[in-house]
């Protein structure tokens, strides 16, 4: 029986490359997933996308980033807004002074 090999080539002829294979499958389950999901357009300075890319840790996307940040900053919110509740249900005769603590 003789035997039968095939090698996948690229359009240019050259025997394919699957290096980046990972890459490729990763960013069409990304979109896949994301496909059903309405998405807008933001713009930003370059400065504020070079923050958000350093805050960001690898392979989250930008909308995962900010999204992110952005529950980190609510529950900030949260506690301050309790904070601030207590203050404000304490009588003012209780106050006291910096100078006196």
């Amino acid at each position: 029986m003789p035997e039968i090999s095939f090698a996948l080539a690229g359009l240019d002829g050259q025997p394919a490359d699957f290096s980046n294979l990972h890459k490729i499958y990763k960013s069409y389950k990304y979109y896949i997933t994301t496909m059903n999901m309405r998405r807008t357009t933001i713009a930003i300075s370059p400065e504020v996308k070079a923050k958000v890319e350093r805050l960001g840790r690898k392979g989250e996307s930008y909308d995962e980033i900010i999204g992110r940040l952005l529950s980190a900053c609510e529950e900030e919110l949260e506690l301050i807004d309790e904070v601030y509740q207590r203050i404000e249900k304490t009588p003012r005769k209780e106050y006291v002074r910096l100078e006196d603590v």
